[in-house]
């Protein structure tokens, strides 16, 4: 296996695992909040979550690298989402400060690992 193909590998399995920590993480949070936050944007943080963990899986099942890269693209977009809604939970008081923090940690690396893992697939493409 090759150093590029090996690094594919760590990157996505990296990517998978520590997404999960991070729903479970949230999904743990999103009970402990006032019931005004906990329908609303703990609901909406779920769902952004969930459509992650989907598109991950889609990126990971799909054979054509162009379609690889839209997923990544697509899961992009929903972390940002989330970064949002968990920066507003913060905000409304919802998320201590040191939580707050452990999260954002989590969310950058998470971001970090899927741009790493879609410029790997668009090299693919030009090469």
């Amino acid at each position: 296996m090759s150093i590029e193909r090996s690094r594919l590998c760590l990157c996505t399995c990296l990517t998978g695992r520590l997404h999960i920590d991070l729903l479970l993480r949230l999904f743990h949070e999103a009970s402990k909040m006032h019931k005004d936050f906990r329908y609303t944007l703990g609901e909406d943080l779920k769902q952004n979550l969930l459509r992650v963990e989907v598109c991950i899986y889609h990126a990971h099942d799909e054979k054509e690298v162009a379609d690889k890269v839209k997923y990544i693209a697509v899961t992009i977009d929903k972390m940002l989402e989330v970064r949002l809604i968990v920066r507003i939970l913060h905000d409304s008081k919802q998320l201590p400060l040191k939580k707050y923090a452990l999260l954002c940690e989590q969310m950058v690396e998470i971001e970090k690992n899927l741009k790493d893992w879609k410029m790997y697939h668009l090299n693919n493409i030009k090469q």
